[in-house]
C-alpha cells in the first residue's frame, strides 16, 4: 500500500502496520526541542513550518509559518496541493534545519541551509509557559529576524553559510551551539530573556580530531549539562562544557562507530545523532542512528545501543535494537527488527517532569513517558517516532500523529 503524501497514523499505535515506501524526498519534520514531557516543536521543511505537537494526545496545537502568504505552495482547482510538481515559490522559503529554545527563553533560534542560515524567533512568552498553560497561540505570532553573532576577524567565522546543521542550547540559558560543517562546533551567548548577543568557536575541526565526515548532530547530556554529544558521520564526539561559557570545549572521547556498529557486514555506514541515559541498572549507554550506503534512498535506519566498559571507559558492544540492517526503509510500529525508519534526522530525550510543566494531565503522560524517552524526527516518512529506552526490556517504537489529511497551510 502506498500512502500519499500526507500519511494518517494511530497516536502511539501498538500494532505492526504493513511496511509502507515512502517518496518524501527529505522534506518533513528535521529539528525536534522537546520542550516539557507533554509537548515538543518540530522544524518541518515540507511545511516551511514551526509545529507545536502534543506527545500524548497526538496533533498539532501550535503553528508558525516561515514564510509569508505570497509564497504558498499553489494548489489546484480540486484544492489538492501541488509544490511537488512547481518548486518555484519554495526558492523563497526558511526551509528549516534545527530548532532549538530553553525553559526561560523568550527566543527560538532555528538554522537553515537557504536564506539567512540563522535566525532567532522572538516571543511574547517563553515555549514552556505555553506548554503549562496548555495554550500555544502565541507562537503563530512569533516574529522571525536573521541574526550572526560570529565575528569573521575575531573568531576566522565567515559570513553565513549553508553549512550549517543542528542546535542545542542549556535548559537553563545562557549559551547555545551550531554544528558547522566546515568550523566545527560554534558557541553562541544569550541575554537572559534569551537574544543572542555574541559567538564564538567552541571547538573547530582541527580540535575535533578531524572527523572523517560531517559534524551534524549535537546533544547535551550529564545530569549538568556537562556533555556535549557530537555526531560526525562515522563517529560520536563527547565534548566538555562549561554551561556558563567561561572555558573552551575539550575533547574528551572519540567513539568509533563505524567499526564498533559495522561488524563484519564490510559496509560503509552514516550516523545523524546520538544520547547518552543512565538505565534503571545504573549503567550508562548511548543510543546512536545510523544507516549503511549513505545515499540509497535510507536503507538500514536504525537505532543501535553500545555499552561501556568500567575498566576502560571506552564504548563498546554496538547491537541493534530497532529497524533492520542494509534493508530497505519504511514506515511501522513495533519492536526490534520489525521497526522501520527512513531518513530520521534528529533524536532528543524528553526532560525528566518537572512542576514547571503543570496541568491535570501530567500524571498521565507521566505513566505512559516513563522513564528515559527518546522522541525522532521521521522526515520522510513525515511522522516523530518515541520509544522507551530501558536496556533490560524490549525496545518499542510507537509513532506520535500530526499531520492529517488537511495539514498544509491552516
Amino acid at each position: 500500500m502506498i500512502f500519499p503524501a500526507v500519511l494518517l497514523f494511530v497516536v502511539l499505535s501498538t500494532s505492526a502496520p504493513t511496511i509502507v515506501r515512502v517518496e518524501a524526498n527529505g522534506k518533513g519534520p528535521i529539528g525536534l526541542y522537546a520542550i516539557s514531557r507533554r509537548h515538543a516543536l518540530t522544524a518541518d521543511s515540507n511545511l516551511d513550518a514551526l509545529v507545536a505537537v502534543d506527545l500524548l494526545r497526538g496533533g498539532t496545537v501550535g503553528f508558525l509559518k516561515l514564510h509569508g502568504p505570497e509564497l504558498d505552495v499553489p494548489e489546484d482547482a480540486a484544492g489538492t496541493y501541488v509544490g511537488g510538481k512547481d518548486k518555484s515559490v519554495e526558492k523563497g522559503w526558511v526551509d528549516p534545519t534545527g530548532v532549538a529554545s530553553c525553559d526561560a527563553c523568550r527566543y527560538i533560534y532555528l538554522t537553515s541551509t537557504h536564506g539567512q542560515n540563522f535566525y532567532q524567533i522572538e516571543l511574547e512568552m517563553p515555549l514552556l509557559e505555553m506548554s503549562r498553560r496548555r495554550d500555544f497561540s502565541a507562537l503563530s505570532r512569533g516574529i522571525l529576524r536573521p541574526v550572526w553573532p560570529w565575528n569573521a576577524n575575531a573568531t576566522g567565522v565567515d559570513e553565513p553559510t549553508s553549512s550549517v546543521r543542528m542546535l542545542e542550547v542549556h535548559r537553563g540559558g545562557s549559551i547555545g551551539y551550531m554544528a558547522h560543517r566546515t568550523y566545527g562546533v560554534l558557541r553562541f551567548y544569550l541575554d537572559s530573556d534569551g537574544q543572542v548577543k555574541s559567538g564564538d568557536v567552541l571547538l573547530g575541526m582541527e580540535k575535533l580530531g578531524n572527523p572523517d565526515g560531517v559534524v551534524a548532530g549535537l546533544t547535551l547530556s550529564g545530569e549538568n549539562e556537562e556533555q556535549l554529544l557530537v555526531t560526525a558521520s562515522r563517529s560520536a564526539l563527547i565534548v566538555g562544557v562549561d554551561k556558563m561559557g567561561h572555558d573552551a570545549g575539550t575533547l574528551e572521547q572519540a567513539v568509533p562507530l563505524q567499526s564498533l556498529c559495522n561488524g563484519s557486514l564490510g559496509t560503509n555506514m552514516w550516523f545523524r545523532d546520538c544520547v547518552i541515559v543512565r538505565g534503571d541498572d545504573g549503567e550508562d549507554y548511548m543510543y546512536v542512528v545510523g544507516l549503511f550506503t549513505p545515499g540509497q534512498d535510507g536503507r538500514g535506519m536504525s537505532l543501535y545501543q553500545l555499552t561501556k566498559d568500567h575498566k576502560s571507559g571506552e564504548w563498546i558492544d554496538c547491537i541493534n535494537v530497532a529497524g533492520p540492517q542494509k534493508e530497505q526503509g519504511g514506515w511501522r510500529d513495533g519492536l526490534g527488527e520489525a521497526v522501520r525508519f527512513t531518513r530520521p534526522h534528529e533524536f532528543t530525550l524528553l526532560p525528566q517532569p518537572s512542576e514547571a510543566d503543570g496541568g491535570d494531565d501530567d500524571e498521565e503522560s507521566s505513566s505512559i513517558f516513563s522513564g528515559n524517552v527518546l522522541l525522532l524526527s521521521d522526515c520522510d516518512n513525515r511522522a516523530l517516532r518515541i520509544g522507551n529506552l530501558n536496556p533490560r526490556t524490549a525496545h518499542r517504537i510507537s509513532t506520535i500523529q500530526y499531520y492529517d489529511e488537511d495539514f498544509w497551510w491552516p
